[in-house]
């Protein structure tokens, strides 16, 4: 799975009963011979199911690498955003991907010939374009048997009249790249089981998008337009087959002054015990919580400033966050929830690695802020320059224990260098020090290409396993393969030939079960 631009994610899908392992899912948008959205399962043993089409259509079948091949070069791309959503105690995962640039091709299987009858949801256009990005989810078993259909992922009217075709805004068709876009933002597998998808969604011109739909309602009144664009952020929640909203599709960010937040870059979704959170960068940083239900809990604007002026979260009263990159992540556990992020002693370069902590109380009522976590600070000598900036990655398991990876600036100013994780204990404090992720002779050499967007690092975490996944040019053995187009990939896409390497880490972690966890 050796592309970028946020595209490929890992989830922990716990013990398999019959083999006893720990398993853990990689999904991404692969650029090898079959291209497209695939998944992979490995475990400590290797590779347990090879990779094949991560979506199904709605009999079953797969069709994604076919229809990858057959388009590839015609949108600039195939896909982008990708994420899992996994629970580790009965192994379903929900992923959800953004395909984009299917405005020159028509819409949402226009450009293949051979899904379009199984995408109940599209519906054509007299007139194309109309649709730019546009968001997909589907949920399986940990056996890759299908639990949903593919989902857009919300059910809110639109179309000027808000109530035609549920699923795609039509937007504008006057001109090539004009119309609905919807960005994957996230999605979450609740601890009731229900599916949480959370996505940007908008149209560039008023009147055609569920964004107007919703100031109509006076839920977002003083919205307007953001960037040339109507956006909102939305999330809804499904029964795990897909087939019942439970939480109908809402605005999930409304400031006091009835704004809602624009949602440029990768946001994350989480879930807790209970509830259910999610992040975006605006507003110096904002995150909103909700009781499982749907019902809001709290949401906080401006928890960089939070952070900064309130005694004891950071630990000088200069230092500073840089909460502003959307790819940086989240992770949930019982009552906790963990933002990675960068920070800045005395508001001074290098920037380092931070991560955040929101406790939910037990009553579901507030959220209160934790001290911060600085996970370099053991490092010798320091990091003298800012890390690579995209993304930082964090994952926790059931028991509240954390591991939080990013990469060291490598040799060149953008290019991305070695990445480093850290494991924590729920209480903060840490289960090891700082460790390279690869096997290399000087795991420090370990490096990427910077292609398109930051080649990523991945964690999961479950039980006492850490599985770790990052992009690497040189830390595995890899052949000049081709690329979905039959081009060798060492001339083609910029000239890169970069892989995808996986490695665990166990680690012998003890917690704390503190009051409030018992309930």
């Amino acid at each position: 799975m050796d592309n970028s631009g946020w595209n490929f994610d890992v989830g922990a899908l716990g013990i398999d009963p019959q083999t006893g392992r720990q398993e853990f899912l990689l999904f991404g948008q692969s650029n090898d011979g079959n291209c497209g959205p695939k998944t992979v399962v490995v475990s400590t043993n290797g590779v347990e199911v090879p990779y094949r089409d991560a979506f199904l259509d709605d009999n079953g079948n797969q069709f994604m690498g076919a229809a990858s091949v057959a388009t590839y070069g015609e949108t600039g791309g195939f896909g982008y955003r990708t994420d899992v959503g996994s629970d580790p105690s009965t192994g379903n995962y929900l992923i959800s991907t953004t395909f984009f640039n299917n405005d020159y091709n028509g819409s949402l299987g226009y450009a293949f010939a051979n899904p379009v009858s199984y995408f109940t949801y599209a519906r054509n256009s007299a007139t194309d374009p109309c649709i730019h990005n546009h968001f997909v989810a589907q949920r399986f078993d940990r056996n890759m048997g299908k639990v949903s259909n593919m989902t857009a992922g919300r059910n809110v009217p639109s179309a000027a009249s808000h109530t035609l075709d549920p699923y795609w805004p039509l937007g504008d068709p006057s001109s090539s790249g004009l119309g609905h876009t919807g960005h994957g933002a996230g999605v979450a597998i609740l601890s009731n089981g229900n599916s949480l998808y959370y996505l940007r969604d908008g149209t560039e011109v008023a009147g055609k998008g569920p964004v107007d739909y919703y100031r109509d309602q006076n839920l977002v009144p003083n919205f307007g337009l953001v960037s040339g664009r109507h956006k909102c952020q939305l999330h809804s929640v499904t029964d795990p087959t897909g087939n019942t909203f439970v939480v109908s599709t809402t605005p999930t960010f409304v400031s006091p002054t009835g704004d809602t937040t624009d949602l440029g870059d990768h946001q994350l979704a989480a879930a807790g015990n209970g509830w259910f959170a999610m992040r975006a960068p605006a507003f110096n940083g904002c995150i909103a919580f909700f009781r499982n239900d749907g019902t809001r809990i709290k949401q906080i604007y401006g928890y960089k400033d939070l952070y900064e002026n309130t005694e004891g979260l950071l630990p000088g009263a200069n230092d500073t966050l840089n909460t502003g990159d959307g790819r940086n992540f989240i992770a949930a556990s019982n009552d906790i929830l963990y933002v990675a992020t960068r920070y800045l002693a005395e508001g001074n370069e290098p920037q380092l690695p931070c991560v955040l902590r929101f406790v939910v109380n037990e009553a579901r009522t507030d959220v209160t802020l934790l001290p911060a976590i600085l996970p370099a600070n053991d490092l010798n000598p320091p990091i003298e320059t800012a890390i690579s900036p995209r993304p930082l990655h964090v994952a926790a398991n059931s028991e509240g224990d954390f591991v939080v990876g990013y990469r060291r600036a490598g040799a060149e100013s953008t290019a991305p260098g070695a990445p480093i994780a850290r494991v924590y204990n729920q209480d903060g404090t840490p289960a090891t020090g700082s460790f390279y992720l690869s096997s290399l002779a000087d795991p420090s050499t370990d490096n990427a290409l910077d292609y398109g967007e930051h080649p990523e690092v991945k964690l999961a975490f479950n039980g006492n396993l850490v599985c770790a996944a990052w992009f690497t040019v040189n830390g595995v053995n890899s052949d000049d393969e081709l690329d979905c187009s039959g081009t060798s990939k060492s001339t083609s896409m910029g000239g890169i030939n970069m892989d995808t390497a996986v490695r665990f880490f166990e680690v012998n972690v003890t917690s704390t079960v503190n009051n409030w966890d018992l309930y």
